[in-house]
């Protein structure tokens, strides 16, 4: 999920230097508030970040009424990625011009963010084939009808998560071909 963002983010800032480069300039769609210049793409990955965040909370809370290990683990994954997004908008807002900064920061709480999910899907597996070798008495069982209620609400969360990547894309590559299309006439 944040991945393919952080990589959509990076070629926004090297489509935007391009921009910049060919053009001479390119009109401002930032705005400054709180220490922070809130691009297009800051503003995208707050929808994201707003998303997975409340999901994540929600999920949580899920995971234990529903008794399932793999929703809490996957709701820990999409607080991670929460995390990622957060990072990515720090780096985003912090960064200024700097592109070189921006992508290192990105690439920073990338690192950060897979290391994470990676020690916490380990220790998900560890309980969970400690749970299968020494199943516990009193299992109540799991409820699958909070589990797939979750499930649909991620995939929704995931659909309206990527909407704003798209629109920033689409827009780029046809600020993009305008260009070029007027460097051929």
């Amino acid at each position: 999920r944040v991945h393919g963002g952080i990589i959509l983010m990076q070629t926004q800032n090297e489509r935007d230097s391009l921009l910049k480069l060919r053009s001479g300039s390119i009109v401002s769609t930032s705005v400054r508030c709180c220490g922070c210049t809130w691009t297009r793409n800051a503003r995208t990955l707050l929808v994201p970040l707003v998303l997975f965040t409340l999901i994540s909370f929600a999920q949580i809370l899920g995971s234990f009424l529903a008794g399932s290990l793999a929703l809490f683990a996957d709701s820990i994954s999409m607080l991670i990625d929460a995390f990622t997004y957060a990072g990515n908008l720090f780096a985003e807002c912090r960064g200024g011009n700097d592109i070189r900064k921006k992508f290192r920061n990105q690439l920073i709480f990338s690192a950060i963010s897979l290391l994470a999910l990676f020690t916490f899907t380990l220790l998900v597996l560890i309980d969970g084939i400690q749970t299968l070798l020494d199943p516990p008495d009193d299992d109540d069982g799991v409820n699958i009808f909070i589990v797939f209620g979750f499930s649909i609400a991620g995939i929704v969360f995931d659909i309206v998560s990527i909407i704003p990547f798209f629109f920033v894309s689409k827009r780029v590559t046809l600020i993009l071909q305008r260009e070029e299309q007027q460097q051929q006439q």
